[in-house]
């Protein structure tokens, strides 16, 4: 396992707690003209892994091989510190926020924030998360001497591993695990050629169960308590639009919404009922969805909705002649008290906050 480690230059290793926090020299405000009172550009950088800090009203999230904090404003930005990551594909917060797991340029890293400090995760993984608790981490494995694919979970450590599921049908899958701890599942990389398969594994009894299947390019996100999940599909193969459900955890009782969007684009509330989206528009009538949004051969110009996923009614979050037209929103995610939705820009990488 190679290990590494960076400090600040001239500063104390801090956590997010920590009142000695490195502070930049001068305040460094968001871009005033795009604050209409509801929708206002929080930091204007090349942004990965912008997440909420729990009882602060600030963002953490890493620019430029730093960490920093900003307020919901973006007009005080805090140095938390720093690592020389390369080419950062993504960043997930464990939920006490002291580490990450860190995909940087296909390598997956456990990065601790309170001395800069990094650990290859392990070798021949091409998707990790963490699991419902933060306790282990899940992922997908390849065994270059058997040629087998491998659903397996293990310490963060990479130690103690054991596996869930064997003989993996396809080489590029993503994860989709039950924040009630119950299931990890798992389909294959949304493509509108492909029926995806929504394959959950009871972390019990290691018994697999296909709970979705046939519709092609799907995604999944779980609600909050794990009763429901959020679909997104192409409405036919290789088509140019995508369509969004909603579903029980076991597959049944689909629901269609009459909204165009991906997965990819939404949030759910913690009432496990409603949702925040943005709806996909301007896209070229020969686009492929979801792969050619997904592959950024084309952006799309969100609209920003709250959708209630019982009886499919929307409302409009943000006014149409206030909704700058250029914005393509990703990451989508709300902060503790569910005041504010926030999302970042994938054209400009720049951080936005919508008040709800």
């Amino acid at each position: 396992m190679v290990v590494y480690k960076v400090f600040l230059s001239g500063a104390e290793e801090v956590g997010i707690n920590d009142e000695n926090i490195v502070k930049n020299d001068e305040p460094q405000p968001g871009d005033g003209s795009n604050d209409n009172g509801k929708l206002m550009k929080v930091v204007d950088k090349n942004v990965k892994g912008a997440t909420t800090v729990a009882g602060a009203a600030q963002v953490i999230y890493y620019d430029n091989q730093k960490f920093l904090l900003a307020s919901f404003e973006g007009k005080v930005r805090n140095s938390l510190g720093a690592y020389p990551f390369v080419k950062v594909l993504d960043i997930q917060w464990h939920p006490a926020k002291e580490k990450a797991l860190v995909n940087d340029n296909g390598i997956y890293y456990l990065y601790f924030l309170n001395d800069n400090s990094a650990n290859e995760f392990k070798e021949n993984v091409d998707i990790a998360a963490w699991d419902a608790y933060g306790d282990r981490v899940v992922y997908k494995s390849f065994d270059a001497s058997s040629n087998k694919r491998r659903i397996e979970i293990a310490n963060p450590s990479g130690e103690e591993a054991q596996v869930l599921a064997e003989d993996i049908p396809f080489k590029k899958v993503d994860l989709a695990i039950s924040p009630k701890g119950d299931k990890i599942c798992y389909f294959p990389i949304p493509d509108s050629a492909l029926e995806g398969t929504l394959s959950c594994i009871d972390v019990r009894s290691k018994e697999q169960t296909d709970i979705h299947k046939g519709s092609y390019g799907a995604d999944y996100l779980w609600s909050p308590n794990g009763k429901k999940v959020l679909v997104s599909f192409a409405q036919e193969r290789t088509g140019n639009r995508l369509v969004l459900g909603v579903m029980s955890s076991n597959g049944g009782e689909f629901k269609g919404l009459k909204f165009s969007s991906s997965v990819k684009k939404c949030v759910w509330a913690k009432d496990n009922n409603h949702i925040f989206c943005g709806a996909m528009n301007g896209l070229p009538n020969h686009a492929v969805l979801p792969n050619d949004w997904e592959d950024k051969k084309f952006a799309s110009s969100d609209t920003f909705w709250e959708i209630n996923t019982d009886n499919g009614k929307r409302i409009r979050i943000v006014d149409l002649e206030q909704t700058p037209g250029h914005l393509d929103g990703a990451e989508y995610f709300l902060d503790q008290g569910e005041s504010n939705l926030f999302f970042t820009d994938r054209k400009t990488g720049n951080l936005y906050r919508i008040k709800l």
